[in-house]
């Protein structure tokens, strides 16, 4: 059943009224003022911020829940799809992760974070062929970090993998 339409300066002041709850360490504060928010109106700021909350409390199917709801809101929100990814890859539902993480690349292909979550993912899934583009695109975003270094050194693994699978057949001869 879709919420009664809130008046929008309402919606407006009270997830400025959850942040600042947030940003002053009052995060349970914070969570009552989005969870009345998200009472009235689909807010996916306020399903967002809710959620990361939630998350950081380990509550990963509540989170889950939350960050549905901001894809449903907002289905163009890249950051909701990240978040939505993360929480069912805590839960270890990998191939939903996955999709999720799909969806945030494709909104926001420069989207760095995304790509690596989606490379771990991935990988956890048996399916490194599909990880190494991933990878190779948060390397090129993110040439000095370490993860950046980790993102190149996961490219070579996969490609020294193949290079064996090429060069030797099934029946253990040489090509």
């Amino acid at each position: 059943m879709p919420l009664p339409l809130a008046d929008p300066r309402t919606v407006e002041a009270q997830f400025v009224a959850g942040v600042t709850l947030e940003e002053s360490g009052d995060l349970d504060g914070a969570a009552r003022v989005y969870a009345e928010l998200l009472e009235t109106a689909d807010d996916a700021r306020a399903a967002l911020n809710l959620g990361t909350i939630l998350y950081n409390r380990r509550e990963y199917s509540a989170a889950e829940e939350l960050y549905r709801r901001a894809t449903i809101a907002d289905p163009g929100r890249a950051l909701a799809w990240f978040d939505l990814g993360n929480a069912l890859d805590e839960l270890a539902r990998i191939d939903e992760a996955i999709d999720a993480y799909e969806v945030a690349v494709r909104l926001c292909p420069t989207y760095a974070d995304a790509r690596y979550n989606l490379a771990l993912a991935h990988e956890r899934a048996g399916e490194p062929r599909r990880a190494i583009r991933h990878w190779a695109k948060y390397a090129k975003a993110d040439p000095a970090s370490p993860w950046g270094n980790h993102a190149r050194l996961m490219v070579r693994r996969i490609l020294d993998r193949d290079k064996l699978e090429i060069v030797w057949r099934r029946d253990g001869g040489a090509l």
